[in-house]
């Protein structure tokens, strides 16, 4: 299994080692192969993913709204691969996005 995650804020409230930058390069440049990526806004990941599998309501979760208050998620099947991405929306633009690859767990026809 495999994934990647990009987000704006800090995961807990505030920045900590585990939350140090990895990379020189800015995040923001960053793109999902359809062009999404941070600041992106809802109606693009629309136009290049379609209909989500799910939405979730984050409101209550996250008071501040810094994290998002909406969670897209898009899931499928890929060469037998399982892949998903998700999504948190904050004021109609990505604030963070979750790209992951799981290993299928049976065969399909």
């Amino acid at each position: 299994m495999g994934s990647v995650d990009l987000r704006d804020f800090a995961e807990f409230g505030m920045w900590t080692e585990k939350d140090g930058k990895l990379t020189t390069q800015d995040i923001r440049n960053w793109k999902t192969s359809e062009g999404i990526g941070l600041g992106s806004q809802e109606a693009d990941i629309a136009k290049a993913y379609g209909k989500p599998s799910g939405v979730q309501d984050l409101e209550l979760e996250d008071h501040n709204h810094q994290k998002g208050k909406k969670l897209l998620l898009y899931k499928g099947r890929l060469n037998g691969v399982v892949r998903a991405a998700r999504f948190r929306l904050r004021d109609g633009t990505v604030s963070f996005i979750e790209l992951k690859t799981m290993p299928s767990l049976g065969r399909t026809a």
